[in-house]
C-alpha cells in the first residue's frame, strides 16, 4: 500500500468515526431530550407548609393538574427539575412539609405521573 493510500484510508476511517459521532449525538438529543432547568437553591431553602402532609400527599391522584395538586397543598410548590423529552415537558414540583418531610410531584405534560414523599407526618 502506497503512502498517500495509507493517508486516505485515515481520513476515511477518521471522517466515519466523526460521523458516527454526530450521529449519535443527534439522535440522543432527539431521544433523550434535554434538561431545561434544576433548581436545587429554592428547593433547598424553601418554607415548610403545615399543608404538606401524609393526608393531603395521599389525596393527590394519577392525572391531576398542577393547580389541583398545588390547592391541595395550600399553595404552590418549588419547581425542582424541568426538562423536555421528545417532544413532551417534564416537570418535577416539590413541597416541603413540617419537621423536614417533603412531597414531590412529576408532571408529563401538565399531568401528573409520578408521586414520591419522604418523611411526611
Amino acid at each position: 500500500m502506497t503512502k498517500a493510500a495509507k493517508i486516505w484510508l485515515i481520513v476515511g476511517v477518521a471522517a466515519t468515526v466523526l460521523l458516527c459521532c454526530c450521529l449519535v449525538f443527534v439522535v440522543g438529543r432527539v431521544l433523550l431530550g434535554k434538561v431545561i432547568k434544576i433548581n436545587v437553591d429554592d428547593v433547598m431553602s424553601q418554607p415548610e407548609s403545615a399543608n404538606v402532609t401524609v393526608a393531603n400527599y395521599n389525596r393527590v391522584q394519577i392525572g391531576m393538574t398542577y393547580p389541583q395538586v398545588a390547592a391541595i397543598f395550600g399553595g404552590p410548590g418549588v419547581l425542582a427539575v424541568e426538562a423536555e423529552i421528545a417532544g413532551k415537558r417534564f416537570e418535577v414540583y416539590q413541597w416541603k412539609g413540617l419537621g423536614g418531610g417533603y412531597a414531590q410531584i412529576s408532571f408529563d405534560n401538565g399531568k401528573v405521573y409520578d408521586k414520591r414523599q419522604s418523611g411526611l407526618r
